[in-house]
Order: C-alpha cells, then sequence, then structure tokens
C-alpha cells in the first residue's frame, strides 16, 4: 500500500499529501488494486484507507503542476489515467456555486447506482443537502486547492457504502479554476453496522495539504 503511515493520522487543520518519489505514472503501481476490506474488521482497520487509486491520481495531479499551484485541462491526458479512469470524475465550473459533471466513472455509476454525467449538482440525487456539496466545490474553486472528503452515499440506498474522495482543482491560466478533477475509492461496511463511526457529518471534508510545486 503506498502512503503509510495513513495521512489520516496526521494532526492538524487539514490532511498532508506527500508525492510519491520519482515517476509520476507507474502503470504497474495499478497492476492489482487492493481488495476489498474484510467486513469483520473494516470499522478499525480500514477507516480513513488512503488506496493505490487515490495516491495514484493526487500523485499524477502533483507532478502535472509544473512550477504552478494546479495544473490546467489539457495536462490531463486520459490515456495516462486510463487504470484509475472508472474512479475519476470531472467537473465544470459553470458560474460561482454552479457545477457540472462532465464525466462520471463506470465504477461510481456503478457503486452508487446512477450516473450523473451532464448533470447540475443541483440537479442530482442530493436532495435536500445539495448546499453541503456546493460548499464543498466552492472551497475548492476559491481556495484554489485540493480538498479529501470521507463519507457514506447518504444520498442512496446504499448506505453500507462509505467512499473517500479527493477533488483537485484545474486552471488554464494559473488564477481561475474551471474545471476540477476528482478521483473517488470505496469501501465496504457491513450491513450491521449501517451506522458507522466514520463521519460525525453527513460530508466529513477537509483541506488537502500538498508541497509547494
Amino acid at each position: 500500500m503506498i502512503g503509510n503511515p495513513s495521512p489520516f493520522d496526521l494532526p492538524g487543520t487539514g490532511i498532508s499529501f506527500t508525492p510519491i518519489a520519482g515517476p509520476a505514472v507507474n502503470p504497474a503501481a495499478l497492476e492489482l488494486l487492493a481488495e476489498e476490506p474484510d467486513a469483520a474488521t473494516i470499522e478499525e482497520a480500514h477507516r480513513g484507507l488512503w488506496s493505490d487509486v487515490l495516491c495514484y491520481v493526487v500523485n499524477y495531479w502533483c507532478a502535472k503542476r509544473k512550477g504552478r499551484i494546479m495544473p490546467a485541462r489539457p495536462d490531463i491526458d486520459p490515456l495516462e489515467l486510463r487504470r484509475p479512469l472508472p474512479n475519476i470524475y470531472l467537473i465544470d465550473v459553470v458560474k460561482p456555486s454552479q457545477y457540472r459533471y462532465r464525466l462520471i466513472g463506470t465504477t461510481i455509476s456503478h457503486r452508487l447506482r446512477g450516473d450523473a454525467t451532464g448533470c447540475f449538482a443541483d440537479e442530482t440525487m442530493f436532495g435536500e443537502h445539495t448546499h453541503l456539496i456546493v460548499d464543498m466545490y466552492d472551497h475548492v474553486v476559491e481556495s484554489r486547492s485540493p480538498i479529501i472528503n470521507r463519507a457514506r452515499s447518504f444520498w442512496t440506498e446504499v448506505d453500507w457504502l462509505n467512499y473517500t474522495s479527493v477533488i483537485m482543482p484545474l486552471s488554464p491560466d494559473g488564477e481561475n479554476v474551471t474545471m476540477m478533477l476528482g478521483v473517488m475509492d470505496f469501501w465496504l461496511t457491513p450491513r450491521q453496522l449501517r451506522a458507522p463511526q466514520i463521519a460525525k457529518r453527513l460530508i466529513d471534508w477537509e483541506p488537502l495539504i500538498v508541497p509547494a510545486p
């Protein structure tokens, strides 16, 4: 597993991420993805797991900055992300606090039992809690920095499915965020633990602290 000890164990007002030394793109790292955690130990052993998929994509985003605080959309090559692509989503910043899902990976759609591709955030399944999602996206846009979110899929019937996602800004000029690159990975909670002590809030996001470019 990449990234031990878990960055979730670090104190502070955000979670630190240290990019992996060496080549930014190493397809061999994703040849064997981590298996689903054992249901009997999920609650303690896998809380806040940094999976290979998450580390791979965040490391890729960091490398593509090339001295800037964030990369541009043309810097992101789908061929270089072909293995984690099913776990990736792209969000268009249409105007302040209005976001549209340009792309939703097949793993995300399958796990969440719905495809929001082409939909605005306030048109999807978040319901009365849409403002929580929009506030999270607003932070990425306004701070021009990534966040990490650990939560349950509260808007679906699959309430035993937990996820960790990282949302990273993209900008053509290094100032204005016009898109966001997201990566999401999932882990299971046993059905007898439908109210896991993973997040006290419906979503539980924090700034993701990455080294200066």
